[in-house]
């Protein structure tokens, strides 16, 4: 991160090319604001900052008939009339009774930085030397879970002795998985599963997830670098059992074995978004990067402040500038809490405001759970409207739920308004992630070496991929992983209605409407509260969907004990 003198350099410079440019459009006739962009770089609190969101300058649209220009439309909820649909298309069309809040924009244009251009807003990005070697990850070191020190008094055992029992006899197999902090809940209930039944032992070390990325890819022709040269010492295993709460039990081991490498990388993430060097995607032999369920990235603000949205550009004048920009209420940088650069979290919210995630001002927290307890902290008092985070949704929304904090409603570039990750402020069904028209998210990446099939080498990581995708029978008899994720706000692919292209590699990249090999997403509905119209839609057999109004033809059971809806058939 530039010192504060290196970036007070930044700015000058860039205050002296947008004087050029101003030379240049005023002897071109073209006046577009030269008197605010060479001002003093401190904008007027923005209009809409104390508005509520669903005040006199909101508007609700008819669910599936009219669009934001007002002409009528289809439902963006992947009806297949939108198959060939664009990511702008999908977010001009309104569906669910969707609320539309336009954005004041005319901070963004008094700030300094930002200018019109071919009819919507430019900023100037803070520079920063693309060329310099990229900062090592933050955080690495002893799992967050199981500090280094003793286990109840007893010394952590080496990780080589800790595997437990398998059918056959022996001893199941270890799992040396790391990266993001965010999946380990999940892996964590498999874990526990996996160790019941025999099937390997995981060891997991959250460490961020471009550490998930670096431990498990090398380069063509290279080689990986080991668990202890990337200083992942401390791992995570859980009993086979539950404790009286139905949770896993863990317990810590250290690692005994100098030339371990990562059997499995988790990343919020796509590897490239960590990895500036990887120069292709899908990634090369033997590597693979599987899709686990999506994650939702939101800004989030104290639930006693006074803003309730943010735009692309306020966001990446916030985060770029700080104080500088003058983007009130967000002007003090001690109360803007981000993370590092090889967060997943900060990673993906970064590639979303086309900000290089090197380049954030701002306190810096090792974790979700610091930017959390920041933000809660500031909760009470005069730093309320000044303080603003970022956090996966599996964090905000259980801190939304305790009224500590919540998310901003936010508007893409291109965008005429914003939207909340779910339809409303108050409800947890991410409807505006899996339609299309909110647009911070991504898969949860699993990153592992695969045979010329395309199938991971290890065996117990195939099942491991499987099973967080909700497709290993034997996990699925006994454990929901619909519903832990659904209580978890992270979305299974298979409710979802939009997805990016798995082609590109790229955060951030456009979506197009996507059809699942199997729906569940009257399932989802039902575990988030927002299943009303499903429950019109139960059933046992196919022959029962017959005729649907919707189209929804096939009965898909999900569950423990399963239930049935009428869903779309696949690739409908």
């Amino acid at each position: 991160m530039p010192t504060s003198n290196t970036r007070l350099g930044i700015v000058n410079r860039m205050r002296a090319r947008r004087a050029f440019a101003c030379a240049v459009a005023a002897m071109a006739g073209a006046g577009f604001g030269c008197t605010s962009l060479l001002g003093n770089g401190y904008g007027t609190e923005r209009a809409d900052a104390s508005t509520p969101l669903f005040g006199a300058d909101a508007t609700t649209f008819d669910a599936d008939t009219t669009s934001e220009t007002g002409a009528s439309s289809n439902d963006a909820c992947a009806t297949p009339a939108l198959a060939t649909a664009t990511k702008d298309d999908l977010e001009a069309r309104l569906c669910n009774g969707l609320v539309c809040a336009p954005i004041d924009e005319s901070a963004v244009l008094d700030s300094g930085f930002c200018g019109r251009v071919d009819g919507g807003v430019t900023c100037a990005l803070p520079l920063f030397d693309a060329g310099a070697a990229r900062s090592a990850p933050q955080g690495i070191g002893a799992s967050p879970s199981a500090p280094a020190g003793d286990d109840g008094g007893v010394r952590f055992p080496a990780c080589s002795t800790v595997a437990w029992p398998a059918p056959d006899g022996g001893v199941a197999p270890l799992i040396y998985a790391t990266g993001s902090t965010a999946i380990g809940q999940y892996v964590a209930t498999i874990g526990q599963l996996y160790a019941q039944f025999g099937i390997g032992t995981i060891l997991y070390s959250g460490q961020g997830s471009c550490v998930g990325v670096a431990a498990a890819y090398a380069a063509p022709g290279a080689r990986r670098p080991t668990l202890e040269s990337l200083k992942i010492t401390t791992f995570t295993y859980y009993e086979p059992r539950t404790d009286t709460n139905g949770n896993p039990v863990p317990h810590s081991c250290v690692l005994g074995d100098s030339n371990q490498v990562a059997d499995i990388g988790f990343s919020d993430v796509y590897p490239q978004t960590c990895d500036a060097s990887i120069a292709s995607y899908p990634l090369p032999a033997p590597y693979s990067d599987f899709f686990g369920p999506v994650q939702v990235m939101e800004l989030v603000v104290p639930n006693t402040s006074h803003s309730d949205r943010i735009s692309y550009e306020q966001a990446q004048l916030v985060w770029g500038y700080g104080a500088a920009a003058g983007i009130s209420p967000w002007t003090d940088p001690s109360l803007l809490f981000r993370r590092s650069p090889t967060s997943g979290t900060q990673a993906m919210i970064a590639k979303a405001i086309g900000l290089d995630t090197r380049a954030w001002v701002g306190t810096a927290n090792a974790g979700s759970g610091d930017v959390l307890a920041s933000i809660v902290s500031a909760k009470n008092g005069t730093k309320a409207d000044g303080a603003l985070g970022i956090l996966g949704a599996d964090v905000a929304d259980g801190a939304r739920q305790a009224g500590n904090l919540r998310p901003l409603a936010f508007q893409d570039k291109g965008q005429t308004c914003a939207f909340f990750p779910d339809s409303s402020p108050t409800t947890f069904d991410k409807q505006n992630v899996r339609d299309g028209h909110y647009p911070i998210w991504g898969p949860i990446h699993l990153i592992t070496t695969v045979d010329s099939a395309g199938v991971a080498f290890n065996p117990v990581v195939s099942r491991l991929i499987a099973a967080l995708n909700g497709l290993d029978t034997e996990i699925a008899s006994q454990f929901d992983v619909i519903s832990l994720y659904a209580k978890n706000h992270v979305i299974p692919s298979c409710a979802m209605h939009v997805a990016r292209s798995a082609s590109n590699g790229i955060d951030g990249a456009p979506y197009a409407p996507y059809k699942p090999v199997k729906s569940c997403s009257c399932y989802y509905d039902s575990l988030v509260g927002a299943g009303a119209e499903c429950t019109l839609h139960r059933c046992t057999t196919d022959a029962e969907c017959a005729g649907s109004a919707r189209g929804a033809t096939v009965c898909n059971s999900f569950g423990t004990p399963a239930v049935g809806y009428c869903e779309m058939p696949a690739g409908q």
